[in-house]
């Protein structure tokens, strides 16, 4: 179950669209949105000295979050959506982005957090910013869902879940996952891509697909193989034919999602800017 949701803010419209996907693909769902903005001082002077509470500098920096964070709440009054379902809180924090979310997380029992892929820098050489590449790679303690600004507002239908078979799943790191494709109705796609053309698994390979297919077994899955495919554009050749709108991966490997999505843009990963990536931790 769901119930503590954390969205972070910095207030640009890539994290309004993270807000606007949350909104929906939990619609009709009780749970608490926690809306929290990580405020610094853009003079660079947090870089010397860390202002304290009741300074003129904080004080300042503080008031002009939380105006901030009140018109976002006054943008989500007027979404479309059963708001009652969903008790939003709303906090300004003083700290780097990184910081402040792991402090929440572990002071408020989220249970995933939902995000947009860049902020206010926009940076248009990169497919993520540094703060999502971050939050994907180093929040450990529970699902991250990252939104790109071109991703289409509603339920997911179709889930892909590509694997290799290495990695050992259970019911907590699925959880989530089941969750999402139960609430939304979506099918799961367990996608295995042989480089080679040898689609033969080993006898390992074989226990953890069919333990993974055991698990998600209360959900509508089925499992696809391609063959002669590179991982990364086999993927997306995948989403791009069947138009899925939601991919999935079980982050193990130390600084995956930093070593592909921090790069300048490249054609392999074109469609994961396009779609809503559900990132789960061993």
């Amino acid at each position: 179950m769901i119930s503590n949701i954390l969205i972070p803010t910095d207030f640009s419209r890539n994290a309004w669209q993270a807000v606007q996907y949350a909104l929906v693909l939990l619609k009709n769902h009780h749970c608490n949105i926690h809306l929290i903005n990580a405020f610094g001082f853009s003079d660079g002077m947090g870089f010397f000295m860390n202002p304290e509470p009741g300074e003129e500098d904080y004080e300042t920096a503080k008031s002009e979050a939380e105006d901030n964070l009140a018109k976002v709440l006054d943008m989500m009054a007027l979404k479309p959506v059963n708001q009652k379902m969903h008790k939003v809180t709303c906090e300004a924090i003083c700290g780097e982005p990184l910081d402040v979310i792991k402090d929440y997380m572990a002071a408020h029992h989220i249970n995933l957090v939902i995000m947009g892929t860049q902020g206010t820098s926009n940076t248009s050489e990169a497919v993520y910013g540094s703060v999502a590449v971050n939050v994907m790679e180093k929040v450990r303690q529970c699902p991250v869902m990252v939104i790109p600004l071109v991703a289409e507002i509603k339920q997911p239908t179709e889930i892909v879940f590509p694997s290799k078979f290495k990695s050992r799943f259970s019911d907590d790191n699925l959880s989530v996952l089941k969750f999402l494709a139960q609430r939304c109705n979506a099918e799961i796609k367990v996608l295995h891509i042989s480089k080679d053309g040898d689609t033969t698994l080993s006898e390992d390979q074989i226990k953890i697909k069919t333990n993974l297919l055991d698990l998600l077994y209360d959900c509508k899955t089925s499992y696809k193989q391609l063959r002669h495919q590179e991982v990364l554009s086999g993927i997306n050749c995948f989403i791009e034919s069947r138009e899925s709108d939601m991919v999935c991966f079980l982050n193990k490997k130390h600084l995956f999602f930093g070593s592909i999505l921090s790069r300048p843009l490249v054609k392999q990963i074109a469609f994961y800017s396009r779609v809503p990536i559900l990132v789960l931790h061993e």
